[in-house]
């Protein structure tokens, strides 16, 4: 790869990321989360933590590795500045990681990072700390409370993330792997940071045009059972899903 673009190395920026952690349920076909619990679809740091690396010739030191906060969010702002366009006269979850990427600063600006499955906010990290408000299994590993068949190869699955009163904490500097759960009542002062971190967050989220899913009208509790084998029981209060081939679609 690096061969046939010989002739843009000294010119362009070059990122290799991924949208994912691991899919371990695939086994050796779906990757590996080395110390990282949790796999693709999942909030826990093997889910959504990914390695990322930028190459620049004659700007980004070669053979460095950052422990600088970062997310993909901040992609835009970063290849903003390095373009010397303007950002939106929006609020946006976006800073720009220029400053690490070339050595001028050790930290990034970012100090919280939100976790979302699909609408919901499933979990926060301000600093080394991270609370789960909802914890949800893996793609295709959720037990649904439903299953209503709409259409050949189709299904309405209905699945109900676990809420967790008061949230699960985990020191990520310390437990990388969100292994040791720490005391809420203990670590009641970081909580209510992170509480007020996502009060703040969520004030800053406006409307957003319909989704492209939404163009789909389906409403599991008025569709037919087509396969009797199924037991298809449906609770009007949860999120229904279609499942399609591999992957599952939220509908808010």
């Amino acid at each position: 790869l690096f061969r046939s673009l010989a002739p843009l190395l000294t010119t362009c920026t070059y990122l290799f990321c991924s949208d994912n952690g691991a899919w371990t349920e695939e086994g050796l076909n779906g990757g590996s989360n080395g110390l990282l619990r949790g796999q693709k679809g999942e909030t826990w740091e093997g889910g959504m933590r990914v390695p990322t690396i930028f190459y620049w010739t004659g700007h980004i030191a070669s053979g460095k590795v950052s422990l600088a906060l970062g997310s993909q969010l901040d992609f835009l702002a970063t290849f903003a500045e390095l373009a010397g366009a303007s950002m939106p006269n929006k609020t946006l979850d976006s800073y720009s990681l220029v400053p690490v990427l070339l050595g001028q600063a050790a930290a990034s600006s970012r100090d919280s990072v939100f976790y979302y499955r699909d609408a919901t906010l499933m979990a926060a990290r301000y600093g080394n700390y991270k609370a789960h408000y909802f914890t949800r299994s893996g793609w295709g590993l959720d037990k649904p409370e439903c299953v209503c068949a709409v259409m050949p190869f189709t299904s309405v699955l209905y699945l109900v993330p676990q809420r967790h009163d008061p949230p699960l904490l985990y020191h990520l500097g310390h437990d990388p792997s969100e292994q040791y759960q720490l005391n809420a009542t203990e670590y009641s002062s970081i909580l209510e940071q992170i509480n007020s971190v996502v009060e703040a967050h969520n004030k800053t989220i406006g409307s957003l045009p319909p989704s492209q899913l939404d163009l789909y009208d389906y409403d599991c509790k008025v569709c037919p059972c087509c396969d009797h084998a199924m037991l298809c029981v449906c609770n009007s209060t949860s999120t229904p899903v279609i499942d399609v081939g591999h992957g599952f679609y939220l509908f808010p």
